[in-house]
């Protein structure tokens, strides 16, 4: 049987790879341990992907959350985070692996807290899907 842990670790080590395939850095936060559970960047973020744009002095930044088989609870958290906090070239994304149906759902929330609706992708659309929208 396999770890809760070990679990999401596998799935946000796919997410950053989605992002690194599209020539972003990024920084995942170190996994929680049982003396420290709460480790996410500002209390919400798992990983953080940075990329600059080209020809254009801007550096575009993605604030990643991973789930898996639960969605994130409250999606009014992020909003008001990227409406206090995120400039223009910024976005967060909520991933949610779902393992029975072997689906992905997707939240983009904008820079001004517009919520993009939720996209349920397979596991080979994501590239397609990443293309679009980083």
């Amino acid at each position: 049987m396999v770890s809760n842990r070990a679990k999401g670790f596998r799935t946000e080590r796919r997410v950053e790879k989605f992002f690194i395939d599209r020539g972003y850095i990024t920084y995942r936060v170190p996994g929680s341990t049982r003396f420290c559970k709460k480790v996410d960047l500002f209390g919400f973020f798992d990983i953080l992907c940075m990329r600059r744009e080209k020809n254009i002095f801007v550096c575009r930044k993605a604030w990643v959350q991973v789930k898996t088989n639960k969605r994130v609870p409250n999606v009014d958290d992020f909003i008001e985070f990227s409406k206090k906090h995120l400039g223009a070239e910024d976005d967060i994304f909520l991933f949610t692996w779902f393992e029975k149906k072997r689906i992905w759902e997707i939240n983009k929330i904008s820079f001004i807290g517009a919520m993009h609706n939720p996209i349920k992708v397979e596991e080979k659309d994501i590239p397609d899907y990443m293309d679009r929208y980083t």
